[in-house]
C-alpha cells in the first residue's frame, strides 16, 4: 500500500521533471531558432553541422578571416583566364590552424558561380565544388610575403595558374598581399581596375587621363613591380563600374598587356 505522503511526493516529483523538460525544450528551440537566424544573417555559423568549428573556436572574432577567404575566391573567379579546375590553399599562423575547413569552404563559396537555383553558402559550395570536378587541397610554399597569419590560394585552369594572398591588418582590414610574383597591398573592396603593363613612363599618366575623361574616380592606387623596367601590376580602386569600350581603349595602350575590372 502507497502512504498518501508517497504518493503526493513522487507526484510533485513528476511535476517537477515534467516542467524541467519543457524548460529545457523550450530553451531548445529558442537556441535552435537563433542559431538559424544567426546563420541566415552571417552574423554566427559556430553550430552549422556541415561547417564545424573545433572547440573553443568563435566564429565573429574570425569573421574576417573568412570574409578575406571569400574576397580571394571572388577575385580569382573574376580573374581567371579559364574555367578553374584546381584549387591550392595554405593558411599561416597559429591562430587560424583550427580554421582550414572553414576557410576553404569560404573561399569556395566566393570562387563558385552558381550553376542553379541552389544559393552558394558555406554549407553548399563544397558540396557544389565536388559535383563540379573541382579539386581542393592543402599546399605549402604558396606565400611569397611573410606576415603572422596569412590565406594563400593558387587557382588552375587549363594552360594556366594564378596565386593571390591576403591578410587581415589590425582592426580587422583585409589586405591583398599578393598577385603571382608581385608583392602588393591592395584594399579588396568594391570596384578594382587591375592592370598588368610594362614598367615604362606614361603608363600611370595615360590611365588616369582616360578615367579622368570618362568621369570614372579613382579612390586608390596601388602598383607593384619587380624590378624597375621590367612588369608591374596595379590594383586600383575606382568608384564606378569601367564602361567596356574604356576597357578597350586602356587595353590598346601599347604598354598595357592585361585591364580588367572585378567586383569585390
Amino acid at each position: 500500500m502507497i502512504c498518501a505522503s508517497s504518493f503526493w511526493r513522487s507526484r510533485t516529483i513528476a511535476c517537477s521533471l515534467n516542467i524541467t523538460r519543457t524548460r529545457f525544450e523550450t530553451e531548445t528551440s529558442r537556441q535552435v531558432a537563433q542559431d538559424v537566424l544567426d546563420a541566415l544573417r552571417g552574423d554566427d555559423y559556430r553550430n552549422v553541422v556541415n561547417l564545424p568549428f573545433r572547440p573553443g573556436v568563435e566564429y565573429r572574432p574570425n569573421r574576417p578571416y573568412l570574409l578575406l577567404a571569400e574576397k580571394l575566391g571572388q577575385a580569382q573567379r573574376q580573374l581567371a583566364l579559364g574555367r578553374i579546375e584546381r584549387v591550392e590553399i595554405e593558411i599561416l599562423g597559429e591562430g587560424l590552424q583550427n580554421l582550414v575547413r572553414p576557410v576553404a569552404a569560404a573561399l569556395l563559396t566566393g570562387l563558385l558561380r552558381p550553376v542553379d537555383e541552389r544559393p552558394i553558402n558555406y554549407v553548399s559550395a563544397p558540396v557544389i565544388a565536388y559535383e563540379q570536378g573541382l579539386k581542393l587541397s592543402q599546399a605549402r610554399g604558396l606565400e611569397l610575403v611573410n606576415y603572422p597569419n596569412l590565406i594563400s590560394c593558387r587557382v588552375h585552369w587549363a594552360g594556366g595558374s594564378r596565386t593571390m594572398a591576403g591578410v587581415i591588418f589590425a582592426g580587422g582590414e583585409p589586405r591583398l598581399v599578393q598577385y603571382d610574383s608581385f608583392r602588393i597591398d591592395a584594399r579588396p573592396e568594391g570596384y578594382v581596375l587591375v592592370l598588368e603593363n610594362d614598367d615604362v613612363p606614361g603608363v600611370m599618366g595615360r590611365v588616369g587621363t582616360l578615367l579622368g575623361s570618362h568621369h570614372i574616380n579613382i579612390g586608390e592606387w596601388r602598383l607593384a613591380r619587380n624590378q624597375p623596367g621590367a612588369r608591374a601590376i596595379s590594383f586600383i580602386n575606382v568608384d564606378s563600374a569601367i564602361p567596356a569600350e574604356v576597357l578597350e581603349e586602356l587595353r590598346r595602350t601599347p604598354a598595357i598587356s592585361q585591364a580588367k575590372i572585378i567586383k569585390l
